[in-house]
């Protein structure tokens, strides 16, 4: 009995190391692949609007966040001339909220990005599936073993 108990340990143990090296997997993949979709205003030609969509990325995004779903791109109030608001893009993420990011221009001639979520915010939500796969992992077993011993009793 001790000897299948520790197989059955050792079996879960390995569940949980792969489930979780599968949701960091995701996370670093998430952290490396450009949207999968960007969505244009109708006034921002193609090329402008991939462009900005990928500035926000450059400049407003953490290195450590979830997959980018969509990224929406809107004209500011300052497109296409002028200092200030130049572009909004809306970014959807799997899993974990959507970020909205205002480029602008300043009178400086500097390039900035305001986000509305903080970079520990959204690292947090890149490592939601790591957690979750390992505590699936984890759970997965107990309920397993549970499942026979209902049976025999019922």
């Amino acid at each position: 009995m001790t000897g299948e108990r520790s197989r059955a340990g050792t079996r879960n143990a390995l569940a949980v190391l792969i489930a979780v090296t599968a949701g960091l997997t995701w996370a670093f993949l998430a952290a490396i692949t450009p949207p999968l979709a960007i969505g244009c205003d109708p006034a921002i030609p193609r090329e402008i609007c991939e462009d900005t969509a990928d500035a926000g990325l450059r400049r407003g995004m953490p290195n450590l966040r979830p997959l980018i779903v969509r990224a929406d791109v809107a004209p500011g109030p300052a497109w296409p001339d002028g200092a200030g608001h130049k572009a909004t893009v809306v970014y959807s993420m799997l899993p974990g909220p959507a970020v909205t990011e205002r480029i602008y221009y300043d009178a400086g001639s500097h390039w900035g990005v305001e986000a509305d979520r903080g970079n520990v915010e959204l690292a947090i939500w890149s490592l939601v599936p790591t957690v979750l796969a390992g505590m699936v992992a984890a759970v997965v077993p107990a309920v397993r073993r549970r499942r026979p011993q209902a049976r025999a009793g019922g």
